[in-house]
């Protein structure tokens, strides 16, 4: 009898542990899933927040360009493939992007939420793009600035490796014409010993 009562307290143990293995591994595994899913919705939201910023650029840039170069930017933008032509779907896409995020930057422009935009509301947007372009100007001619130094780096970056190259050059040319004249040194030392010797022999 109290073998069996141990052998039952066993296998209960065993099967407790084992229930509780079974949930930690499926918890892990929902972890593991949400986690990839968050990954997901992030990177989505990253690019579609880049997309964003990138047709508000665009749209800003516009601000300051007439009829016919705002016509040919609109048309470099609609040609995703870049291949320099614009087939119906790449306008239905473009024309999809466009209405999206004029809606979504309406949403922005209606401070209060009140579902209209007054033109306080609009005179603030408008200040508010012209702030970004001025930002964003500045940082292109910072970064211009940037890669100019960069730029001045690299080239005295290789005025210096070409100094160091003339000058390797330099000393193995001197050496060349160093060995070259102990060579026309020991040719003329030769060269008067035989003689010497030569001599000698005929006045015997």
């Amino acid at each position: 009898m109290k073998t069996k009562i141990i052998i039952a307290v066993i296998s209960i143990f065993f099967c407790s542990n084992a229930l509780v293995c079974a949930q930690q591994q499926n918890q892990e595994s929902n972890e593991e899933q949400n986690q990839e899913q968050n990954k997901e919705q992030n990177k989505k939201e990253n690019k579609e927040q880049k997309e964003y910023r990138s047709w508000q650029e665009a749209n800003d840039d516009m601000g300051g360009m007439n009829k016919k170069e705002r016509s040919a930017f609109q048309k470099k933008k609609m040609d995703a493939d870049g291949d320099g032509k614009v087939t119906k779907e790449e306008k239905k896409a473009f024309n999809r992007r466009s209405t999206k995020y004029k809606n979504r930057e309406k949403r922005e422009m209606d401070s209060d939420g009140n579902g209209k935009i007054s033109k306080k509301e609009r005179a603030a947007h408008k200040k508010m793009r012209a702030k970004r372009k001025a930002n964003r100007l500045k940082n292109r001619s910072k970064k211009m600035e940037r890669k100019g130094k960069k730029k001045q780096i690299r080239e005295k970056k290789m005025e210096r490796k070409g100094e160091k190259m003339r000058k390797r050059e330099k000393k193995k040319q001197n050496r060349g014409e160093e060995m070259n004249r102990k060579n026309q040194m020991r040719q003329h030392r030769g060269s008067r010993g035989g003689g010497g010797g030569g001599g000698k022999r005929s006045g015997r």
